[in-house]
């Protein structure tokens, strides 16, 4: 199946206020922003303790790896999904990645 069989001009993409741009000149008329992701200062020490303490990451966002990325183990095992996720990743310089078709898989993986 090629992108030109996915009538794309029907879609409707829900994603984060930061994702916007990367959608752009896809094809897609509607493009909502439903949520931002936002990093809270306050919260860092919580964060860096919390992250440095796992060794398995499911990445929904590029956004999120980028805010995490200073407190994670270095042994640590980064997942995502196919698509912008894995690749936006991967040009940042995660070469470990492993993709699972969804959240869901990754976790029954784990287990």
């Amino acid at each position: 199946m090629c992108s030109s069989d996915l009538n794309l001009g029907q879609w409707q993409v829900l994603t984060y206020e930061q994702a916007l741009p990367s959608w752009t000149g896809m094809g897609i008329p509607s493009i909502v922003a439903s949520y931002r992701l936002e990093y809270d200062p306050a919260r860092a020490g919580t964060m860096a303790r919390e992250l440095s303490a796992c060794s398995h990451f499911y990445w929904s966002s590029p956004e999120q790896y980028r805010i995490a990325e200073k407190w994670l183990p270095g042994n640590a095992r980064h997942a995502c999904g196919p698509g912008k996720t894995a690749a936006a990743l991967r040009g940042h310089g995660v070469d470990d990645l492993m993709v699972f078709p969804s959240r869901q898989v990754w976790q029954k993986w784990l287990a």
